[in-house]
């Protein structure tokens, strides 16, 4: 039996402004902690992402007033996807919708003995990380036997496909990298990214066993073209303008002798 305390809320939500609420779960490790995005349009209404599923998310959205009628992965990692199979239907770019239907954990990261009170069954590549994932039991008596990641039902997607709001458009750019079939959502009428783990304000992620530190590049080097007013990412704050090139630049120079040809 765990001796974690009881956590009060499992989720949190907050307004931030033009029809977009954010989510988090403030009881997990801070790595674990991504932030899921309801965005809502005049016609519907769209779930990005959905956390790591340790309790229904979706009956806390309703609760709010917010019931999503499109759902979006940015991509299929363990911290993403946990809530997706609530809703029926998911889109994800087509490098990672077999893996997410499949729960590959070539994909998710989360391999077949995953369990939120041991990181050491999640692959990060990073042999270090022990523990539980969980800060705090969702309720009393949960136990790791309470928790397992369940598969969605899902729609392949790919670059420069639209998601129609009614209201609101948003352009689906593929993002590899951080894996290979992420993806962003741009806003281009309101200058609003959502980076998913692209891009976020934190140094890019590229140690994971599908990460490719070129592809990292040339997507952060796109993004740099689209001049965005906000960014959400799909970990920590939101970020202005200033903030968001800043991340991208610094990356940028520090991989530079990664990815140049050597002299002969």
């Amino acid at each position: 039996m765990s001796n974690l305390p009881v956590g009060e809320n499992w989720y949190e939500i907050y307004d931030i402004g033009d029809g977009i609420f954010k989510v988090v779960e403030p009881h997990l490790v801070g790595f674990m902690q991504a932030n899921t995005y309801v965005v809502r349009g005049r016609d519907d209404t769209l779930l990005v992402d959905a956390g790591n599923g340790v309790m229904p998310l979706r009956p806390f959205l309703a609760a709010h007033g917010l019931e999503p009628t499109l759902v979006l992965a940015t991509h299929a990692h363990a911290d993403h996807i946990g809530g997706l199979y609530e809703w029926p239907l998911t889109l994800c770019h087509s490098a990672e919708a077999e893996g997410l239907r499949t729960l590959d954990p070539d994909v998710t990261l989360a391999g077949s003995d995953y369990d939120i009170f041991d990181l050491r069954t999640l692959m990060t590549g990073d042999d270090s990380c022990s523990g539980p994932i969980i800060t705090a039991l969702p309720y009393a008596g949960f136990t790791s036997s309470d928790y397992r990641l369940r598969a969605p039902q899902v729609q392949a997607i790919e670059e420069g496909q639209v998601i129609d709001l009614g209201d609101r458009q948003l352009e689906v750019l593929h993002l590899p990298g951080h894996s290979p079939g992420g993806v962003g959502l741009w806003d281009a009428s309101n200058r609003v990214l959502f980076g998913g783990d692209a891009i976020y304000d934190g140094r890019p992620y590229d140690g994971l066993h599908h990460s490719n530190v070129a592809d990292n590049r040339r997507s952060l080097q796109r993004l740099l073209t689209l001049n965005p007013l906000v960014v959400h990412g799909g970990h920590f704050l939101s970020m202005q303008s200033e903030r968001f090139k800043q991340v991208i630049e610094d990356y940028l120079a520090e991989t530079a002798c990664l990815t140049r040809p050597r002299q002969e």
